[in-house]
C-alpha cells in the first residue's frame, strides 16, 4: 500500500485508500524510537501505555545504519516482564528484524511496554537510530 501524488493531492484521498490507511494504523499499537548510537541499556524510552485491549501479532525493528561485528538484540517487556520467547535480532550488516516468537501476546488497557537493547554491534559500528513497532 502506498500513497503518492498521483493517487491524491492535498486533502483529496479516495475513500478506499483512506479506509486502507485507517485499517493499517489500527494494527499498530505502539512505536518506540531510539535516536543516536545504540548501547546496551534498559529503559531507553518512556514506557508506552496501552490504550485498548489487543493481541500482539509481531514486533518489527529497523535501524538506520546497520551494526557490524555483532547482531543487535532487543527485548520488549510488558509490565516489566519480557514478552519475547527470545530477543528480537537485527543481524549484523542488516537493517531490519522481526519476530512472532512471543510468550505473552494479550494486552489490556493500561498495560505498559518497554524496550531494552541487550546487545549492539562492535565499538564504532554499534548501529543507530532504532525504531521498534509493535503490530497488533
Amino acid at each position: 500500500m502506498a500513497w503518492d501524488d498521483e493517487q491524491a493531492t492535498g486533502s483529496q484521498i479516495a475513500a478506499t485508500d483512506w479506509n486502507e490507511m485507517v485499517d493499517y494504523i489500527k494494527g499498530i499499537n505502539g512505536i518506540f524510537i531510539i535516536s543516536g548510537t545504540l548501547d546496551v541499556s534498559t529503559n531507553v524510552t518512556a514506557p508506552l501505555i496501552v490504550n485498548k485491549a489487543s493481541t500482539i501479532k509481531s514486533i518489527y525493528a529497523r535501524v538506520r545504519n546497520a551494526s557490524s561485528g555483532s547482531d543487535i538484540q532487543i527485548d520488549v517487556k510488558k509490565n516489566g516482564a519480557s514478552i519475547l520467547g527470545s530477543d528480537l535480532v537485527i543481524s549484523a550488516g542488516t537493517n531490519t528484524g522481526e519476530t512472532t516468537d512471543l510468550s505473552d501476546t494479550a494486552l489490556v488497557l493500561n498495560d505498559y511496554l518497554d524496550v531494552e537493547v541487550t546487545q549492539v554491534g562492535a565499538t564504532g559500528s554499534e548501529g543507530d537510530d532504532l525504531t521498534v513497532v509493535v503490530r497488533c
